[in-house]
């Protein structure tokens, strides 16, 4: 069983807010994603997943899918995959993928992403196993604008309470967040998708974790 992420692992994208960005253009959107990017804005928001595991950033623009139809918003994903995503491809994780269809590994994507995109990348790598954090919808079908399952440093607690045969170890762990290291620890490899600047800390990562069979690709 191979878990694999997918922002920043399969695309050098955060694919949540790649995606709000492309497809929500009110003003007050524009605004609030202004106001994200202030340094003040930055460091309060990191404080306080630091200590409540709760990103108000991500909430706050996720709340503005508030009022879209469950169809426009799938057919929104499908159009940022095919005019966004394809072009950030990292091309070395996407060979490893297909290698191991080809060899019919079972892989299962673990991302904390919308479940609108992972759903679409899913079928793209023809793979019938996925889990992402999941949007609440009313009785009509009708976008709430909140999450009613959320992956966020996350994703090993949500697999061990699945129950329908997911086990550990892990066969193999592939990701690009350190924030994944609980995932790290209970596989038997791992292969760490890291920039340039991030490998000095993953080696160290490493170490201090104890993690074992560890590979790393390099990508830029």
């Amino acid at each position: 069983m191979v878990i694999v992420d997918i922002c920043g692992t399969l695309y050098d994208s955060n694919t949540t807010f790649d995606f709000l960005d492309y497809y929500v253009r009110t003003r007050g959107y524009r605004q609030f994603r202004a106001l994200s990017r202030t340094t003040a804005w930055k460091i309060g928001n990191k404080l306080l997943f630091r200590i409540f595991r709760y990103d108000l950033t991500r909430v706050i623009a996720i709340s503005f899918l508030k009022g879209k139809s469950r169809e426009e918003l799938h057919a929104a994903a499908r159009s940022f995959s095919d005019s966004i995503l394809s072009q950030k491809a990292y091309t070395a994780v996407h060979r490893l993928m297909q290698d191991m269809r080809e060899r019919q590994r079972r892989v299962i994507l673990v991302s904390a992403t919308l479940d609108i995109i992972a759903e679409v990348v899913a079928n793209q790598f023809r793979l019938s196993e996925w889990y992402a954090s999941r949007l609440v919808y009313d009785e009509n079908g009708i976008c709430l604008g909140r999450l009613a399952t959320d992956l966020l440093a996350g994703k090993h607690a949500f697999l061990e309470c699945l129950g329908i045969g997911i086990t550990i170890p892990y066969e193999l762990t592939v990701t690009d967040n350190i924030s994944d290291c609980d995932l790290l620890r209970h596989s038997d490899a791992c292969i760490i998708v890291s920039k340039p600047r991030n490998i000095s800390l993953w080696h160290r990562i490493i170490r201090k974790e104890n993690l074992q069979h560890c590979t790393i690709i390099n990508v830029d």
